[in-house]
């Protein structure tokens, strides 16, 4: 069984050109001067927050699984927990992109990358919780503050988040 995962890497949300670059050493692909969904103090314990990294620690992918046409992101540091849209309850607006073990049922767990296939080409879309598809995966702030700036969602339309989107790269297994 081929297992893959990935580093998710942020797009630049507005001006300047997008320059991608391939590390060769671990086989995935960055966007100069962005960041990756990295688990605060590269810790995966239940509830922790995510951060914009650095893309510098192939340890901090994720490994996508489908369920019904929605995509459950894994952890490579601990493949039993995974990404959620929030502590419980409804996902709103500025709320925070946690850990928190894997349950296939749990619909804060469920995301959408819209129009794109992850595990054929890299794609440059948004990730949407399915629970609330108004909003987008981004990370909080005008710059990039990398392993501060936290992982929250924002209304999709909002300008400042328009074309927010995630490039997947390969990492080794």
């Amino acid at each position: 069984m081929k297992v893959l995962f990935f580093l998710l890497a942020i797009k630049a949300v507005a001006g300047g050109a997008q320059h991608l670059r391939r590390d060769t050493e671990y086989d995935y692909f960055m966007i100069e001067s962005h960041g990756c969904i990295e688990p605060k103090k590269n810790k995966v314990s239940s509830g922790n927050g995510l951060v914009l990294g650095e893309c510098s620690n192939p340890m901090n992918s994720w490994r996508i699984e489908e369920v019904a046409g929605k995509l459950i992101f894994h952890s490579r540091r601990d493949d039993d927990k995974c990404l959620q849209a929030t502590h419980s309850g409804v996902v709103i607006d500025g709320a925070k992109l946690r850990i928190y073990p894997c349950n296939s049922g749990n619909v804060l767990q469920h995301f959408v990358w819209v129009g794109g296939d992850p595990e054929t080409s890299p794609v440059n879309l948004p990730i949407k919780p399915v629970v609330n598809q108004d909003l987008c995966v981004v990370n909080r702030g005008s710059h990039d503050d990398f392993n501060v700036d936290p992982i929250i969602f924002k209304d999709c339309d909002t300008p400042t988040h328009q074309g927010a989107g995630w490039l997947s790269g390969l990492v080794p297994n």
